[in-house]
């Protein structure tokens, strides 16, 4: 058993505005650039748990694949190979300076979503990662 898609969804959503919030308003050293990753692999598994039939692990380990792929496109400045002048969205959405504290902000928002998942299935069943 697991939450319902209705629940994943509001998280999604929720995650979204404040995502595009931090983005908008929020110009510090911290809750910009760690805090609003830390959130995107919450808001990347959250997504997934609405729009695929997956399995908890199954969107836990794409969540933290696909933010480390981006951060290593970042490292491989793969965005300037794919055009000259990239469009400002782009830039935005995928990055453009690697850094190693970004993959660090990833893991501890997957590892909190796991503990979150844990607890809840814990209490109504078991879990496991691996």
């Amino acid at each position: 058993m697991k939450f319902s898609r209705k629940i994943y969804f509001s998280a999604f959503l929720i995650l979204l505005l404040i995502e595009c919030l931090i983005a908008l308003y929020i110009h510090d050293e911290f809750i910009r650039p760690y805090f609003g990753d830390f959130l995107v692999v919450i808001l990347i598994y959250c997504l997934l748990m609405t729009t695929f039939n997956t399995t908890c692990r199954q969107a836990l380990w794409i969540s933290i694949l696909v933010a480390f792929a981006v951060e290593f496109s970042q490292y491989f400045r793969l965005i300037y190979y794919l055009s000259d002048a990239p469009p400002a969205i782009l830039k935005i959405i995928l990055g453009s300076s690697y850094s190693t504290l970004d993959l660090i902000a990833y893991s501890c928002g997957i590892l909190c979503v796991w503990l979150i998942e844990s607890v809840t299935f814990r209490i109504r069943g078991s879990f496991r990662i691996f």
